[in-house]
């Protein structure tokens, strides 16, 4: 297997554990020194695997029948793209820097673009492009 296949094993792998809702699986495909830099421009990278798993799981908690959807992925030797979208139904709390927004019960479906940088079978860097305004509208959040 040459080294973008391997890349595309990878990144199929995080989105079925996340897709599973089975953090500790998504953990163990990350390296110790893995970053997830912020695309928003509002925050700032995270950085280190308990990290990206307490900010990914912001998500599986927010929405517990979240389901992701792999709509295509690409890789060029350790890195990788993937676009997929993000579906499910806001019944938990959404732990946002700025707060805690309560349930909506709204739904949400959000594309999302996730670059990678993969590494000996492991994601070093992981970074999400989504628009965060079009998920609030559509949580009711505003007009």
């Amino acid at each position: 297997m040459n080294s973008s296949a391997r890349t595309l094993t990878v990144i199929h792998e995080v989105f079925a554990a996340f897709h599973a809702h089975d953090l500790a699986r998504f953990r163990a495909l990350l390296a110790d020194d893995v970053v997830m830099p912020d695309a928003t421009g509002v925050g700032s990278a995270v950085v280190g695997p308990d990290a990206v798993v307490a900010a990914v799981s912001v998500m599986a908690d927010a929405f517990p029948d979240l389901r992701v959807t792999v709509k295509n992925a690409l890789a060029d030797g350790e890195r990788g793209a993937a676009e997929v979208l993000r579906e499910g139904t806001h019944t938990g709390p959404l732990r946002l820097p700025v707060g805690v927004v309560p349930p909506t019960g709204r739904s949400l479906r959000l594309p999302e673009c996730v670059t990678f940088v993969v590494r000996d079978g492991l994601v070093t860097s992981m970074t999400a492009y989504t628009d965060p305004l079009s998920g609030m509208a559509q949580l009711g959040l505003f007009p």
